[in-house]
């Protein structure tokens, strides 16, 4: 999220808005080449939630007794490996990072979950050929909620790289435990690298 967040501000400001407040959460992870549960499965929970409230009231009263243009608005400091990562995740270079995805014509009923649910409209069954990922934003619903499991990938060399990426994120959400930003509500040991969520489904 703090990736997005860094992300996003950026191109706010490029467009002339004023940021006047940070604040993030964590959230449960649903990538077809991750396994399920994750590190931050059951997040966010009702004390992130009531943060969250808190967070929204206080934006409301600084956006009515102060000219939100004086707001100096400082980011929490971000480790540099994740404002390195920012950079990574955009339109132009994701392509590149993931799989294409493939529609299995025999698999599919064209009961149409994976173009009602796509965020972008970027999924069109019925077309010939069938119309995948123009545009995507690379959030998985379709693969995920696809009933048939009529949406595939080559998920292998993401598979292979998950232990090392768990690795590195893990470090980062201990920190976050020893400062009190965090709250293990999964039992990191207990992640099952073999058995990623495409697996799972299947």
């Amino acid at each position: 999220m703090k990736i997005l967040i860094i992300s996003m501000t950026a191109q706010l400001k490029s467009k002339g808005v004023v940021v006047i407040g940070y604040h993030d959460s964590y959230a449960d992870v649903w990538m077809p080449f991750y396994p399920h549960p994750h590190y931050t499965t059951g997040h966010p929970d009702e004390h992130e939630l009531k943060e969250a409230r808190a967070f929204g009231n206080e934006i409301m009263k600084k956006v009515k007794t102060v000219d939100p243009a004086k707001i100096e608005c400082q980011p929490e400091a971000i480790p540099d490996e994740w404002v390195q990562n920012a950079g990574r995740f955009t339109p132009q270079k994701m392509p590149n990072m993931f799989p294409p995805l493939e529609l299995d014509l025999e698999a599919c009923t064209q009961c149409l979950v994976c173009e009602e649910e796509c965020p972008v409209d970027g999924i069109d069954v019925t077309a010939n050929p069938p119309r995948l990922q123009m545009p995507c934003v690379y959030c998985w619903r379709c693969v995920n909620l696809c009933p048939e499991n009529a949406i595939q990938a080559d998920w292998t060399d993401l598979v292979k790289l998950a232990p090392k990426l768990y690795e590195n994120y893990r470090y980062w959400l201990d920190q976050a435990a020893a400062a009190g930003r965090f709250r293990w509500l999964v039992d990191p040991e207990s992640i099952d690298f073999t058995k990623p969520y495409y697996l799972q489904k299947k």
